[in-house]
């Protein structure tokens, strides 16, 4: 059966009483550790057991740990909403409105830039003050590919995003 949801990684959180079961259940799940791997695994907890795994196979070796007595999280990716995390370049007002405008078929008129957001984005305008930033932001492609991808404008004050103006999302 395919998965469709994103890849989810194991988080082994604690080993509790039965070390040796955990161990053991650990090196079932993970096939690359010998025992003194395994046991050196658990040492520094919390730690991740399996990344980027198949969502439908993650629930199956979470309850293979749990059973031998280990407190486990199973993590999906997180879609990112801090847009500090997703600029790409710094940008100006009057450089992101010329592009768009030469970008329009010759002779179009009464053009809104941006159309549909262009509201949003006199806001945004309207929101700037001396020393704000502009950033171009794109999420990244694990949003995409599960139909959440943003891309647009981030207006930073003091480093921290205030204001943003979404142009493209699927």
């Amino acid at each position: 059966m395919a998965s469709y949801g994103p890849p989810s990684s194991i988080i082994l959180i604690s080993v509790g009483d039965n070390r040796v079961a955990v161990m053991a259940a650990l090196r079932e799940v993970r096939s690359d550790l010998d025992l003194r791997s395994a046991k050196d695994f658990i040492r520094q907890l919390p730690r991740t057991v399996a990344d980027d795994i198949d969502s439908d196979v993650a629930p199956a070796l979470a309850r293979r740990l749990r059973a031998a007595g280990a407190t486990v999280e199973v993590k999906r990716p997180m879609i990112r909403t801090d847009l500090r995390n997703w600029l790409q370049t710094r940008t100006t007002v009057a450089a992101e409105e010329a592009a768009y405008l030469a970008a329009l078929p010759p002779g179009a008129q009464n053009v809104r830039v941006f159309g549909g957001v262009h509201e949003d984005w006199r806001r945004l305008k309207a929101q700037m003050q001396p020393g704000d930033e502009l950033w171009k932001f794109c999420s990244p492609a694990i949003n995409w590919e599960y139909m959440c991808g943003r891309e647009g404008f981030a207006l930073l004050r003091d480093g921290k995003a205030i204001s943003a103006v979404i142009t493209k999302m699927n």
